[in-house]
């Protein structure tokens, strides 16, 4: 049964780095690399494989690992919403292969992330833990700092893995299990930041737009 894994790592600029993490990334047995894809303002690279449910968690495993010990979050700059080194990795089912496999994948590396690297970590999607969680915007804030002192102070912020105070090299991740998702991105002729906003707002399923 194949998955796709798709981490979005908080780093788009220095090529050496990406060209570590993605040797860790494709090391593990049995992996498809698909695609890296950087964008320099939002500092921000995304990779894409496919493979088994055993052979990906691994993987993602060495990637956030390699993170954890060559990036730090504190130093990072972007104009993409992040709360970690590795801010996102969904699991998404490939072919006949049943959600169930994606979310057993993103449970079994949530608790491994969260236990061996005591890095706090949030479910989303199909494996989210909480009903209010199955959104993305609902678990990443746009302000890591906001986390930063719920994450202590309020239950509802509490990560589902791990310990209750961001890693401060790394910050946090959210692990789900999600259908395919296509992302685009549209240049405006205009520096009238408030005018991106609301065209945003009118199209995004997350603000009240557009269902999907």
């Amino acid at each position: 049964m194949l998955l796709e894994c798709v981490p979005n790592v908080s780093e788009g600029k220095r090529k050496d780095l990406l060209k570590l993490l993605e040797s860790e990334f494709s090391s593990a047995p049995d992996i498809l690399l698909l695609d890296r894809h950087s964008d320099i303002d939002h500092n921000r690279t995304v990779f894409t494989a496919v493979g088994g449910r055993e052979t990906l968690v691994e993987a993602a495993f060495r990637l956030i690992s390699t993170a954890l010990r060559i990036l730090d979050i504190r130093e990072h700059s972007g104009v993409h919403p992040r709360m970690g080194s590795v801010d996102v990795c969904p699991f998404v089912p490939i072919g006949c292969t049943p959600m169930t496999e994606a979310v057993r994948a993103a449970r079994e590396l949530g608790r491994r992330v969260a236990e061996e690297l005591e890095i706090p970590v949030y479910l989303y999607g199909e494996a989210a833990l909480r009903e209010e969680r199955k959104t993305l915007p609902r678990v990443r804030p746009l302000d890591s700092s906001t986390l930063q002192e719920a994450i202590v102070a309020d239950p509802r912020r509490a990560p589902d893995f791990g310990p209750r105070n961001l890693h401060p090299r790394f910050g946090a991740v959210a692990i789900g299990a999600r259908i395919p998702l296509v992302a685009y991105n549209v240049d405006l002729e205009t520096t009238d930041l408030d005018l991106a906003r609301r065209i945003a707002e009118r199209l995004r399923e997350s603000s009240g737009g557009l269902k999907g």
